[in-house]
């Protein structure tokens, strides 16, 4: 947002004082594009620049750390005295750049650089958040443990069952049902035991008693390995799950705010009746602006109208939230006076006006 409002003040001194720079001062530059401490990955992206001059653009230097990476010919909207350049630039590491931006003008006077800083670095992998750490983490299932008896000689061996646990290999949820959609009844942590009092059909989940015998409640069998014969263990149904809460919907809240308007300008402050001028407005509405447009009259010294119209404006594709209309030309001197609209998509409106002396005399 900052950025986006430093970008709407240059724009509208270019507009208003682009016929006003002082000879020799050089053009006025800013940056578009890439914002002020941005953060960006190691990965070529894109610089656009515009300059302003009296005397018009010749070029647009893109500079990284000092050095010149390039020299671009302006590309102009109307009027040369106003243009903009693109480039692209491929950072070979990660680290801190310093990009500083400086126009030429007609008269071959370099201006002022206007600079932003980009860090360079490595986008961190999102953190998925648990309940417990290692609690119902995907995986695969243990397998279970083979427990080998001693063979003593000349003795026959009787081996007796041992009776299945679960041993945690992480802190893991104990659930009030065999899935991760019902409510965490207890834990079992690293290396505790339980043991297995039932199971689904697939083993994928168990039903255990914690350990201090308090309760039963089931656990992932990717969250633990097995000690015993799982297969003495009976089978057992999963209760229903949970209820789902019921949520109340909500409308969306009625957009009752104005767009905003950063500033409006017209190309020239007095014409002939026979010449064309420019009106420009930069406006923005987060919902989106629907139209802008505006009603013309031309009135004499006395105030009475001479003639009256009506005009739409357009996007000007090189600026952010730009537009612009044609006005021209006229049938009277005298004085044209623009009151323009501006509507967002929620029927929110905000207004501006311009006024313009019609006088070849």
């Amino acid at each position: 947002m900052k950025k986006f409002l430093r970008f709407c003040s240059w724009f509208f001194l270019s507009l208003f004082f682009v016929g006003c720079n002082q000879a020799g001062a050089g053009p006025i530059t800013w940056i578009d594009i890439p914002s002020q401490d941005i953060t960006l990955p190691l990965a070529p992206f894109s610089i656009v620049a515009h300059a302003s001059d009296n005397d018009g653009i010749e070029g647009i230097e893109f500079h990284i750390n000092g050095e010149l990476e390039k020299s671009l010919a302006p590309r102009f909207e109307g009027s040369e005295r106003l243009g903009w350049a693109e480039g692209e630039f491929s950072p070979l590491m990660y680290g801190i750049y310093r990009i500083d931006v400086k126009a030429i003008d007609g008269s071959g006077v370099s201006g002022p650089a206007d600079t932003v800083i980009v860090t360079i670095a490595q986008a961190e992998a999102p953190a998925t958040p648990i309940e417990i750490p290692g609690g119902d983490v995907e995986g695969e299932q243990a397998t279970p443990i083979e427990i080998p008896g001693e063979d003593i000689e000349g003795e026959e061996v009787v081996k007796e069952p041992m009776d299945p646990i679960a041993v945690a290999n992480r802190n893991a949820n104990c659930r009030e049902g065999p899935g991760t959609e019902y409510n965490i009844d207890g834990a079992l942590l690293l290396n505790k035991e339980g043991d297995i009092v039932g199971r689904l059909a697939d083993n994928s989940w168990f039903l255990i008693t914690l350990p201090d015998g308090s309760k039963n409640c089931w656990i992932s069998a990717i969250t633990v390995d097995t000690q015993g014969e799982i297969d003495r263990v009976g089978i057992v149904s999963a209760p229903p799950p949970p209820a789902l809460p019921l949520v109340a919907e909500e409308s969306p809240p009625v957009d009752t705010e104005t767009p905003g308007i950063f500033g409006s300008a017209t190309s020239k402050t007095s014409m002939c009746a026979s010449d064309t001028i420019n009106a420009n407005v930069v406006a923005y509405d987060a919902g989106g602006i629907k139209k802008i447009y505006a009603s013309w009259r031309i009135t004499d010294s006395n105030g009475s109208e001479l003639q009256s119209g009506y005009v739409e404006y357009h996007p000007i594709p090189s600026v952010n939230n730009g537009y612009t209309a044609e006005l021209g030309s006229f049938s009277y001197p005298g004085t044209l006076q623009i009151n323009g609209t501006v509507e967002d998509n929620a029927g929110n409106k905000a207004y501006f006006n311009n006024s313009i002396t019609i006088d070849c005399s």
